[in-house]
């Protein structure tokens, strides 16, 4: 039996799953680089917003568009959703518009913030929101009103992330001023002294209890606080240099930080101790985060290159993911196992992470056996008696542990086969998902898909023909066909 982490068990997942499906579940409409992307708390809304001036909200479970693009005059640099997953914010330009998720209208007149917006938070119970701008404007609103709650206070320099206490009673702020601030939210007062950190705060963040906070600068060193006191717990975290992310475990006994010295790390909140060694790049590190359990840790490099690491061993779990021009922003979804990975080319992509647990015997059987069937190589040898059994049985199994899942999901006929070993979306209903879209891109996709069925193929192919003649492309071999 493979122990539990072990990398052979992660890439036997990740080839069987590349084997089994060529599909991504992939996110098709923006025509610009994808700038920022955020999960609803509840992970069942995806939110996008593109230099092609567009925010969109999509369906995390089949990729659907579920209002018309949130149009904007200028890129949008900041979004967020709101907790309950009802409302979404986007800062562009010089201001803050609040839409509803569910029909994409914005509420109300924008708040005017005077120079760009680069980050937004809405507070727990929902009725206030938070902005910080380029030039170091902080605010509050009451985003239903849009009036703000207090004259906003102003840095010298960028208000680089705000951030609400699970309670709602304080905001914290990361400037450019050299500190990190605990502030009022709806008086706008200093609630206790300045956290001094002696370079540019790039980040700050609460623990999931509001006990602790986390945060990092650009002289290379993230701090703990005491958040009832903004005093120094006295355990920090080195590197070489810049921090740009800090970020905390979901149960906040850990903290991973990325780092401009080309590595990240995770960290004991308790101790202050290196957990995993040196998690080691080619280039800067400019994100890195937990996923919704807190067992793997994904960092995003100046590369554009995706990797995937267990966050107890430091060791990689997956091959490096890369898309075909290069990746711009990631995130894990909150309930599931998966990753979210957008691109340069406006493209977003969920994939499946392999699950955690102890991996059965029975993945070396099926590992051989995939590579019997994609390989043709007549010198492994599989016990076909065996693997038929294996089907059979996992095929009755009722057990909901993630590896029976999936061996589920990989024996499943391929007219009712799901997108993804998580998902309960169908390849079939996936495709008609994408000619139902009628886009270039989307048809294009569905056609990539159904090489192998000559039904989803057909479809596909009628779909595209019917497209306006000014949107003529060059033929493909299938129109020709």
């Amino acid at each position: 039996m493979q122990q539990q982490n072990a990398p052979a068990a992660d890439l036997a997942f990740q080839q069987l799953v590349s084997q089994r499906s060529p599909a991504h579940l992939t996110l098709h409409g923006h025509t610009g680089s994808i700038l920022a992307t955020a999960y609803s708390r509840d992970g069942k809304k995806i939110l996008t917003s593109s230099s092609d001036h567009t925010v969109r909200i999509w369906n995390a479970a089949d990729g659907k568009l579920l209002t018309p693009p949130l149009q904007h005059h200028d890129d949008v640099t900041a979004i967020a959703f709101s907790q309950d997953g009802r409302y979404v914010a986007t800062g562009s330009g010089e201001s803050v518009q609040v839409w509803d998720a569910e029909s994409g209208k914005a509420i109300g007149t924008a708040m005017k913030t005077l120079d760009e917006p680069v980050t937004l938070a809405f507070s727990p119970d929902d009725k206030l929101l938070a902005t910080g701008t380029e030039e170091g404007r902080l605010d509050a609103w009451n985003w239903s009103t849009g009036e703000p709650l207090f004259p906003f206070v102003k840095y010298h320099e960028g208000v680089n992330t705000v951030q609400f206490s699970p309670d709602g009673t304080h905001l914290l702020a990361s400037t450019g001023d050299d500190l990190s601030d605990q502030i009022d939210p709806r008086t706008g007062k200093r609630l206790n002294a300045p956290m001094r950190q002696s370079n540019i705060a790039f980040n700050g963040e609460y623990s999931e209890d509001g006990k602790l906070i986390v945060t990092s600068n650009h002289g290379g060193l993230a701090m703990l606080w005491n958040a009832a006191t903004g005093m120094k717990t006295g355990i920090s975290f080195k590197h070489a240099a810049s921090i740009p992310v800090t970020r905390f475990s979901p149960d906040a006994r850990r903290v991973v930080t990325a780092s401009f010295d080309h590595t990240a790390r995770v960290w004991s909140t308790t101790t202050g101790e290196a957990i995993t060694s040196s998690l080691e790049h080619g280039s800067i590190v400019q994100d890195a985060r937990f996923n919704y359990d807190g067992k793997l840790v994904a960092t995003l490099a100046g590369d554009k290159i995706v990797r995937v690491w267990d966050a107890k061993t430091g060791e990689l779990v997956l091959a490096p993911i890369k898309t075909k021009a290069g990746v711009t922003s990631m995130a894990f979804s909150p309930v599931a196992n998966s990753l979210l990975v957008a691109s340069v080319d406006g493209s977003v992509e969920i994939y499946d992470m392999p699950p955690q647990e102890n991996a059965p015997a029975w993945i070396s059987l099926l590992t051989q056996y995939a590579a019997s069937r994609t390989k043709y190589n007549q010198s492994i040898k599989v016990d076909l008696n065996a693997v038929r059994q294996l089907r059979t049985e996992l095929l009755s199994s009722k057990e909901m542990d993630a590896w029976s899942r999936f061996g589920r999901w990989y024996f499943t006929e391929d007219d009712v086969l799901p997108v993804s070993p998580w998902s309960t979306f169908t390849m079939s209903d996936y495709i008609d998902a994408l000619v139902a879209q009628g886009d270039w891109e989307s048809l294009d996709y569905a056609i990539n898909l159904s090489r192998q069925n000559p039904v989803w193929m057909k479809k596909a192919v009628a779909a595209r023909k019917k497209l306006p003649p000014q949107a003529v492309k060059p033929a493909t071999k299938e129109d020709k066909d």
